[in-house]
């Protein structure tokens, strides 16, 4: 038997809740940039606890955390 169409994870695949993330430069300025993130591995949010997603702004890597719960 084939699958036919997507799987539970890939259902519900989390979604990084902005493009944009807030950030706090050496001056102390605090600014809104374009935030990109690497692609989720389903693995990662297919089971109950948390996991670091990596992304890019203004060229500096960044980490968000995400909590997968049932």
């Amino acid at each position: 038997v084939q699958r036919t169409g997507p799987t539970y994870a890939e259902l519900n695949k989390p979604v990084i809740p902005n493009e944009y993330a807030e950030a706090t430069w050496t001056d102390g300025k605090v600014s809104t940039e374009r935030a990109i993130w690497d692609k989720i591995n389903p693995s990662q949010f297919s089971k109950i606890g948390t996991f670091e997603v990596q992304g890019t702004v203004h060229g500096q890597k960044v980490t968000q955390k995400v909590i997968v719960q049932a």
